[in-house]
């Protein structure tokens, strides 16, 4: 599981780990930045993708974690 809140998602989509849509990040900055790389900020919390979950920041932490534990619980499935 990849995942990453607020402005490490910068990192994420310079590696190319990440394309498309993106939490909107509330540091103007960060925005812009992602932006500029391309990525689509959308008003949401958090995004979780196969194995990859991204959020906003730290006022979305309990959806972030939950997130990542209902990924753990899905790959146990598989």
């Amino acid at each position: 599981i990849i995942g990453a809140l607020g402005s490490a998602i910068v990192v994420l989509v310079r590696a190319s780990l990440v394309t498309g849509e993106v939490p909107v990040q509330e540091d103007e900055n960060t925005r812009k930045e992602l932006e500029c790389l391309n990525a689509v900020c959308v008003d949401t919390p958090v995004i979780s993708r196969y194995n990859l979950v991204l959020g906003q920041g730290a006022d979305s932490v309990s959806y972030f974690s939950k997130s990542i534990i209902d990924c753990i619980k899905a790959m146990r499935v598989e």
